[in-house]
């Protein structure tokens, strides 16, 4: 009798299916989730590069993190940082301003002693002290330009919930996507 339970084949191909459906139903979630993370994650991506590109265009005169010198920055960041899919749900963390020469191997190096920093996203007016800019960059140690220029970082950042929170692989990364984004004004 147990000889020929083992020998009976029938139901073998339903046990099966029933292991391998398991398997892929236990990784769809994870897929389903980290796909829509990668997805969000470049939205937050563009989202702040919209956004340094927004002040740049919005500001004809430098700093731009001085509001009496550019005072439609905040409200060009704003929207600009929410004209993605994601809309409202992509905050405005952080606004730094400051000068900066290359260096002989191509990287930024800070040419001014302290730049500005300041959060337009949350609706505050910016009164930071603006550094005059320096005239050349000298301080840097084999400079590779000759001038510094003005740049400007935006941070931005975007809460993510998973849609399967417990049994997917999406929870494991993190509920918050930042991205920050940098583009030479002058």
């Amino acid at each position: 009798m147990i000889r020929s339970f083992f020998r009976d084949l029938r139901g073998t191909a339903a046990t099966e299916f029933v292991l391998v459906i398991g398997i892929f139903a236990l990784a769809l979630p994870s897929a389903v989730d980290l796909g829509i993370y990668a997805y969000r994650m470049m939205q937050v991506r563009n989202s702040a590069q919209m956004g340094v590109q927004a002040i740049w265009a919005a500001c004809t005169q430098l700093p731009a993190t001085d509001s009496s010198a550019c005072s439609t920055a905040s409200t060009a960041l704003t929207q600009a940082v929410q004209r993605t899919s994601l809309g409202s749900r992509v905050t405005v963390t952080d606004v730094k301003e400051g000068y900066y020469c290359t260096d002989s191997s191509g990287a930024l190096a800070n040419a001014a002693s302290s730049g500005n920093t300041g959060d337009f996203g949350a609706g505050n007016s910016l009164s930071a002290t603006v550094p005059n800019p320096p005239t050349d960059c000298t301080a840097i140690t084999s400079p590779q330009t000759a001038t510094p220029g003005d740049y400007i970082w935006v941070t931005v950042s975007y809460n993510f919930s998973p849609l399967f929170p417990r049994i997917s692989l999406a929870s494991l990364l993190g509920t918050q996507i930042q991205s920050t984004a940098w583009l030479r004004l002058l």
